[in-house]
């Protein structure tokens, strides 16, 4: 493996863009995805961050993710290698230098994110095991699964919605999760500020009320 290089999206030339683009719109459904150029907003903004990796300037890897106001963490809402260099070790390599950057920017090293969850797939075996290895990615890199088992959120195309799993990763040390008061308001910042909802709205609710029933 070539020496990798990071950089901000900004910071790469409308090819190598084009390259992330292409990256994003192979690893994730249209269902989970966001307008590209949304996540060029958010950098120029200073309201997100998506962290490329390069290997000799071809675009190999990418994460990205917001800052959330109501907690002290980072909502990772896309993380991805290049299909056909999964597996080799540039997604450790990636999340390692994501938690540099934070570390270097100030930023407290606390990050969400959500994973699809396996049960969701009972028809499909083959998405079952592909699910649970995504899991046991995360959880090789410190995540943990956060107890939240009410937690479903909008189809970003409007087709509908899909449950999710909650994970959790904390460089600074809260390795099993925030407190129940903080994941209440964490769950709350995910809806309103990820997803743009009301607070009322029945899956806010939902969740919130799953987590007041211990769940």
């Amino acid at each position: 493996m070539a020496q990798l290089a990071f950089t901000d999206l900004l910071g790469l030339d409308a090819a190598q863009r084009g390259h992330v683009r292409a990256i994003y719109e192979q690893a994730f459904p249209v269902r989970q995805r966001e307008a590209f150029d949304s996540l060029l907003e958010a950098a120029r903004e200073g309201d997100g961050l998506t962290l490329v990796a390069t290997e000799a300037g071809e675009v190999v890897a990418f994460a990205a993710l917001s800052r959330l106001k109501r907690v002290a963490c980072s909502f990772l809402e896309y993380y991805a290698v290049l299909e056909g260099r999964r597996g080799g070790g540039l997604g450790r390599l990636l999340w390692a230098e994501l938690l540099r950057y934070l570390d270097r920017s100030g930023e407290s090293a606390r990050l969400v994110f959500e994973v699809e969850d396996p049960a969701e797939a009972d028809a499909d075996p083959e998405e079952q095991h592909t699910r649970r290895r995504r899991i046991r990615f995360y959880e090789r890199l410190g995540a943990v699964i956060l107890p939240v088992h009410d937690y479903v959120v909008p189809n970003l195309d409007g087709t509908g919605t899909e449950r999710m799993l909650l994970m959790w990763a904390d460089a600074g040390g809260d390795e099993a999760g925030p407190p129940r008061a903080d994941l209440r308001e964490l769950v709350r910042g995910l809806y309103t500020e990820g997803y743009e909802l009301p607070e009322d709205d029945p899956l806010v609710l939902r969740a919130l009320d799953g987590l007041a029933r211990g769940g």
